[in-house]
């Protein structure tokens, strides 16, 4: 095959809970893939789930071993989107921020934070073996990339605003599967742009409901934060007064509550089960119970996507269902029959997780996406600054007004009233307009992340990355 329509050689891989997903293609095909169990004995070893990080990965090489997949064959390494800080969805180059983020769990606990970790370290691995044994490199250095992070953030101003300020509305939802499920769509109808209003109902161990207009996501709930439909295994929105009561009873302690929330609601407090396939069975078999929370089930998945249109005024142009549910054509029809007006315009996907991790690696790798898109720009403000084919730092410099730099140290030269909570940086002050340089005259990408200045509300603080050698030490909030 010639070089020009050479995909590459693409390993996949996606931590879940109790699982790792690993998927290996060659050319666009895929060759191989496995779900690598994980007992409840082996993960129950860890304290937290980062430090699983190596039980994993020696799961991720036995599978490459018994495959006779070596090393020095993998091109790229794609991976899970971990949860860190909100972005646009896209393709991310991981980095030893973002590293730094998903190992210290700072915006969120959960296992798909070690996909990016390990795809890091095995891309590590593939270019000391290269270079050990002199061996070419098609496509570069083999890099770990992540794509469509759970946390990507393109939701409309005022989808975001809460009912009191301390609580606004956060994207969190399953991005992966949630965009995959709309190309295939785009693809199955001919479509050779992305210029369709759709809403996607993912339903699995969690449920989000997402609005995508034009390839943007504009709405969207929080999965894992207790906002939306209840789940096989989650509580969903849960009315406030009753959770406060409980929060202060004494009864139950602050994991417990949230446990109850995130791993014991939904099916599993009622039926002590997650699997609606048994709670189906039981409902044919005449359990009563068992048919009313179905038809409940149904009922709050209708009402999102409902709510979701209003969003756009109505004017939808169709309703995907998709993940482990959407293999239920009851459950499906079910939801069908809420929303008569577009029954047409309703259809029933399955995941292609893998599939679309394909094709963004294979995008990398025929050079379609800039590999510096990925140095991720963290901050905890809402306004996401855009990638851009230039350094990104005389922008951001003339976007945001005053950047710190903790490389031209001077005695004594620090704002006192940076929040306390984040490292206390000696450094010079930059105006906007100003283009600052770092040692060797380059610009950097931004390294810990774009923060609200407290006395400032349209200033922030850039922290960028130190030089070799330089001690800083980071603090993150």
């Amino acid at each position: 095959m010639e070089e020009k329509n050479t995909i590459g050689r693409i390993l996949a891989i996606d931590t879940g809970s109790t699982s790792t997903k690993v998927g290996y293609f060659v050319d666009g095909k895929l060759l191989f893939e496995e779900k690598l169990i994980h007992s409840a004995e082996e993960i129950g070893r860890f304290k937290h789930v980062m430090d699983q990080d190596k039980l994993r990965r020696d799961a991720i090489m036995g599978f490459l071993q018994k495959k006779g997949i070596a090393l020095q064959d993998l091109d790229i390494i794609m991976a899970r989107g971990g949860l860190f800080a909100p972005v646009r969805t896209g393709v991310y180059r991981v980095n030893r921020d973002m590293r730094d983020v998903l190992l210290t769990c700072r915006d969120g606990t959960h296992a798909c934070n070690l996909s990016a970790v390990i795809a890091d370290d095995i891309s590590e691995l593939v270019n000391e073996v290269r270079h050990e044994k002199g061996l070419p490199a098609p496509f570069g250095l083999c890099h770990a990339y992540i794509a469509d992070p759970p946390m990507a953030d393109e939701m409309l101003p005022e989808c975001r605003l809460g009912g009191i300020p301390e609580f606004p509305r956060r994207a969190f939802f399953h991005a992966l599967n949630s965009r995959a499920t709309v190309k295939q769509y785009l693809r199955d109808h001919g479509h050779k742009e992305n210029d369709v209003t759709a809403i996607v109902a993912h339903m699995g161990g969690g449920i989000t409901v997402t609005l995508h207009r034009n390839g943007q996501v504009i709405d969207t709930n929080n999965g894992l934060g207790g906002d939306g439909p209840f789940t096989p295994e989650r509580a969903g929105t849960c009315p406030a007064f009753p959770l406060i009561e409980m929060c202060f009873s004494g009864q139950y302690t602050e994991g417990e509550v949230k446990k109850k929330i995130l791993g014991k609601g939904g099916a599993v407090a009622y039926f002590g089960t997650n699997d609606l396939k048994i709670i189906e069975d039981r409902a044919l078999a005449g359990d009563a119970d068992c048919e009313t929370f179905l038809n409940a089930y149904c009922l709050n998945i209708a009402k999102y996507i409902a709510s979701e249109a209003a969003t756009v005024e109505g004017k939808v142009d169709v309703i995907l269902l998709t993940g482990g549910t959407a293999n239920s054509k009851s459950l499906c029809e079910a939801i069908r029959r809420r929303h008569r007006p577009r029954r047409g315009l309703t259809e029933q996907l399955h995941k292609h997780l893998f599939r679309q991790v394909r094709n963004q690696a294979a995008d990398v790798l025929r050079k379609r996406l800039p590999r510096r898109f990925g140095r991720v720009r963290y901050r905890n403000v809402h306004q996401v600054i855009r990638p851009t084919e230039r350094s990104v730092l005389p922008a951001l410099v003339r976007k945001v007004g005053t950047v710190i730099d903790p490389f031209n140290i001077t005695d004594n030269h620090l704002h006192s009233h940076l929040q306390p909570r984040h490292q206390r940086i000696q450094g010079r002050l930059f105006q906007a307009g100003e283009r600052p340089q770092l040692p060797g005259g380059h610009f950097p990408f931004p390294g810990d992340g774009i923060h609200h200045h407290p006395l400032h509300p349209f200033r922030a603080i850039l922290f960028l990355r130190p030089p070799p050698g330089h001690q800083f030490q980071r603090n993150f909030p």
